[in-house]
């Protein structure tokens, strides 16, 4: 059998090939939510996972919202309503707020709301899971069916001692982090997922 030459004993891989490789690396490289979302890796200060969901950052584009002045971007994707005092305990005092999130340009389902280092007016609380999966909403402002439960810890069973504890203000700002769990649509494909978003928002003193 006659021997290339040594010049000749490489080969081109068929560009065929060569583009379904690149598109394969593409759409993978694109998991994150939604078209100019732009996910990396968990980073430093995150969890690589989140009760099974793999972290990566996303950016969530909210769309813009109308009102009686005209059209106003929203200030997030997640807003809470007004608080009410549930149950009052020897340890613990109990709120419930209702939840909106905001119309997006991203598709998928949120399957589980994780919060971490939610502080009410500086205060520590503890926030359960919110396990109620919902559709982002894309053409309105969605109310959650379930309110958020919000754990306020104290030795003292009075009502009174909510706003001792977060303080006698009208408003009390809220900030933290949530995880927006779920399954998101790229493409054709779909991706489990767990968005991590700063929390900054605001609740009445239900008191």
């Amino acid at each position: 059998m006659k021997k290339l030459p040594a010049n000749r004993r490489s080969y081109k891989i068929p560009a065929v090939r060569t583009g379904a490789a690149f598109l394969l690396a593409l759409i993978l490289s694109s998991s994150c939510p939604g078209a100019g979302a732009r996910a990396v890796g968990g980073g430093p200060d995150l969890p690589g996972e989140v009760r099974g969901y793999k972290v990566e950052r996303a950016k969530v584009n909210t769309k813009r919202t109308k009102n009686s002045d005209g059209e106003k971007s929203g200030e997030g994707l997640i807003t809470f309503g007004t608080a009410r005092v549930s149950s009052v305990g020897p340890l613990e005092v109990t709120l419930e707020v209702p939840v909106t999130i905001a119309p997006v340009r991203n598709s998928g389902e949120v399957e589980l709301l994780v919060f971490e280092g939610v502080e009410v007016n500086g205060t520590p609380v503890s926030v359960d899971d919110y396990k109620r999966p919902f559709n982002l909403p894309k053409d309105g402002p969605l109310t959650l069916a379930d309110p958020l439960r919000l754990r306020i810890g104290t030795t003292r069973a009075l009502i009174g001692t909510v706003s001792e504890i977060l303080g006698p203000t009208e408003v009390w700002p809220v900030t933290g982090r949530v995880y927006v769990c779920g399954r998101y649509k790229h493409f054709l494909l779909s991706f489990k997922r767990a968005v991590p978003l700063e929390l900054k928002t605001s609740i009445r003193n239900p008191l």
